[in-house]
């Protein structure tokens, strides 16, 4: 990972989602882990940086809608979740 301009590193897209209730269906993974993500692979674009496959809009808006989110506004209070 290369450093950015203040001598840290940009953590661009990343993240991980643990979800815990007594209502959560555990063991389970959205998504699928991706073959390869060395040098020149699809998904690697150099410097560390790796392209997502699903966007955290996959993530949040069950639970919008669980807290009561009207599935309407979801290009609302989402709008990039047309991308993924």
């Amino acid at each position: 990972l290369t450093q950015n301009g203040g001598l840290g590193s940009d953590h661009a897209w990343g993240g991980n989602y643990i979800m815990m209730g007594g209502s959560v269906k555990g063991g389970q993974i959205l998504g699928t882990y991706p073959e390869g993500l060395k040098e020149g692979s699809p998904l690697n674009i150099g410097r560390g940086r790796i392209i997502p496959t699903k966007s955290w809009e996959a993530v949040f808006l069950p639970l919008a809608e669980w807290a009561g989110v009207d599935e309407a506004d979801f290009d609302y209070i989402c709008p990039n979740k047309k991308n993924f």
